[in-house]
């Protein structure tokens, strides 16, 4: 217990030297030679610092550090420490309580905020370009890994993404230092896009998907720069691109959405699950597009029919969408126009499901149940002959159903006899 009183007294000391210390340094002479013109007081500062770490005091040795990243005049020796201040931080074990693992990727935030507005000193940096250049190339690596570290506060690592972007500015413009930058503004766009799915004020959305968005155009800049120089940037990285720009164009409500799915058709190698995510992203509020999810699920079908063998769970989930698109929940609403588009869509899930197998029998079900209450909507407007031919749609859907057939036909087919008798009498009173 002595031990420890007498280690945290040292401590304090030590603390209060570095802080006098500092203030020295400070001083409009500060940088002046002392101890025979050998030593400034940085210089002084310096050796507390690595003294402090020596005998394993943390605390007094990044107060010292700190001391001659603000004072010292020497830009070599201010990010000497500024690297063995972000040392001290990464190497510290990874503790275990979240608010000190958030804590210490806050501090190195700091650290690279420093080092950055450092680097944006040109005057600083006369005659020293090539160490300017490598200072930034290991900087925007820790930025990178902080990043990667910090998962569990999503802010942080975007703001460590764009530090190690803007860091990288100050590097060879090579392909390896543009695929990392690309990839910094990539993760950030993606990590505001997911904040602004997920935030409750509106302000704050839109600010988060406007942020997002410039960096998604500047990311697309860069890949085109690599593929101008040969280097083929990744096919998945583009396409993400492309969702995450339409999902936030979707909910700003862009007026260039239209364009957008243009550009899609163009996409070499365009596979129907890109159109299934535009369709899907094309109705999710705030957005409301169903022309262009319709368009999308059109795109989608034609790309799954001419798959051999077709993927059927997949082409049921586009037909499903489609005719409920056409239908409306509320059946009042129904037009003649939107019945024969369903009607459409129906024949053809009819010929996938007597030709292919494997189709959904969840699915056949849902489709039944559409058709007949479809049928029930339209006998009551005593539309007896479009009535008629959607009972007989469920019924010969009844027929596809299996493990679930049991459940239904009993009924509906005494259902269905009674509806055709009142539909054979209409039809003779009718004459």
């Amino acid at each position: 217990m002595a031990e420890d009183v007498i280690n945290e007294m040292e401590r304090a000391i030590a603390l209060n030297v570095v802080s006098a210390m500092g203030k020295m340094a400070a001083q409009k002479d500060g940088e002046t030679l002392i101890l025979n013109n050998q030593y400034s007081a940085t210089d002084l500062l310096g050796r507390a610092a690595q003294i402090a770490m020596e005998n394993n005091q943390q605390n007094v040795a990044v107060k010292a550090l700190l001391c001659v990243i603000e004072q010292s005049l020497d830009i070599q020796q201010v990010f000497m420490s500024l690297r063995c201040l972000m040392r001290l931080t990464l190497h510290q074990e990874r503790p275990e309580d979240k608010d000190k693992r958030v804590l210490n990727s806050e501090n190195l935030m700091s650290y690279l905020n420093i080092a950055y507005k450092k680097l944006t000193e040109n005057l600083t940096w006369d005659g020293l370009h090539e160490k300017r250049m490598e200072e930034a190339q290991w900087l925007r690596k820790v930025a990178w890994n902080v990043a990667v570290g910090a998962q569990e506060s999503p802010s942080i690592m975007r703001d460590c993404l764009l530090l190690s972007y803007k860091i990288s500015l100050f590097c060879p413009c090579d392909k390896i230092v543009m695929v990392a930058q690309s990839s910094c503004l990539f993760m950030a766009a993606a990590v505001d896009l997911l904040l602004a799915r997920t935030a409750v004020d509106h302000s704050e959305q839109v600010k988060l998907l406007v942020q997002s968005l410039e960096n998604i155009n500047i990311c697309r800049e860069i890949q085109n720069n690599l593929k101008a120089a040969g280097d083929f940037p990744n096919d998945t990285k583009e396409t993400l691109l492309l969702l995450y720009e339409f999902e936030i164009r979707a909910k700003l409500n862009d007026g260039m959405l239209e364009n957008m799915l243009e550009s899609v058709w163009e996409m070499p190698n365009l596979d129907a699950k890109i159109l299934e995510s535009i369709a899907s992203l094309s109705m999710e509020a705030p957005a409301y597009y169903p022309s262009i999810c319709k368009k999308a699920l059109h795109g989608a079908l034609s790309l799954h029919r001419k798959q051999d063998p077709p993927d059927v769970s997949r082409l049921s989930k586009c037909l499903h969408s489609l005719v409920k698109l056409s239908l409306p929940e509320r059946l009042a609403e129904l037009e003649d126009c939107q019945q024969e588009e369903a009607w459409g869509y129906y024949q053809e899930a009819l010929s996938f499901i007597s030709n292919a197998e494997g189709y959904p029998e969840i699915e056949i079900l849902w489709l039944m149940t559409r058709a007949w209450n479809t049928g029930v909507f339209l006998y009551s407007l005593k539309r007896l002959p479009d009535a008629g031919r959607w009972f007989a749609l469920a019924m010969r859907l009844l027929n596809h159903l299996e493990s679930l057939k049991s459940s239904y036909e009993s009924k509906m087919v005494a259902l269905y006899s009674n509806i055709l008798d009142k539909l054979d009498k209409a039809a003779l009173s009718d004459e």
